[in-house]
């Protein structure tokens, strides 16, 4: 997930950020503005506080429609068994004043909650990243660990001279690692039934929620 792009795709895809509450920041402030000139308990203030709500559910049904549309086309797409999200401290993020606005208008709880339910719903799985996986840092050729800023966006790696775009290349390790989580979690079932263990399959798409990833292999 970002704030710039909403979601940035292993292939290199942007799906584009709605900014939603950007776009309609200046009627809720026009509104807001009008409300507070009103009489408290007047008619024209309660006529001033619905038309102020109703710009709130316009906001909410615009942001609420297009994550359900993108969480269905996720989940609709029939190569696509299983879907690894980054774990996110948004609460902790939400902290930071400066980005605590386009945070709350990214949604990225909301997406989650709806990309689970809709994805199991079809009997497929969602696997979670340990928020503390440097997914960024980590070159997703040979595992050498930089150390970046967030202003880095594109770095080369000192040990194999590979360059990574900073979010592309987070989609790799949050890709290998759902992988690898879900062969694991796949190896322990088996081995506690006394099965014979099978490779897992690995054509798989993935989402990463935190360097907006989503991808297929």
């Amino acid at each position: 997930m970002g704030l710039k792009d909403f979601a940035i795709l292993s292939d290199g895809k942007r799906i584009s950020h709605p900014k939603v509450l950007a776009k309609y920041e200046r009627n809720v402030e026009r509104c807001q503005k009008s409300l507070s000139k009103k009489e408290k308990g007047s008619h024209n203030r309660e006529k001033a506080r619905h038309k102020l709500a109703l710009v709130h559910e316009k906001i909410t049904n615009v942001r609420m429609d297009f994550i359900h549309k993108l969480t269905r086309e996720l989940v609709n797409d029939s190569q696509v068994d299983l879907f690894a999200l980054e774990d996110l401290n948004v609460s902790g993020m939400m902290k930071n004043h400066k980005l605590a606005k386009s945070i709350s208008d990214s949604s990225w709880s909301m997406f989650k909650r709806m990309l689970t339910y809709k994805a199991e719903s079809l009997g497929k799985e969602v696997i979670e990243i340990d928020r503390f996986f440097p997914s960024s840092k980590t070159c997703g050729v040979c595992g050498y660990k930089a150390e970046l800023t967030l202003e880095i966006r594109k770095w080369e790696c000192p040990n194999c001279h590979t360059i990574h775009d900073r979010d592309i290349n987070a989609a790799i390790n949050i890709r290998n690692q759902g992988i690898m989580k879900h062969t694991t979690a796949g190896i322990a079932e088996n081995q506690a039934c006394g099965e014979r263990v099978r490779p897992a399959n690995s054509e798989a798409m993935f989402y990463e929620a935190g360097n907006s990833v989503y991808t297929t292999e």
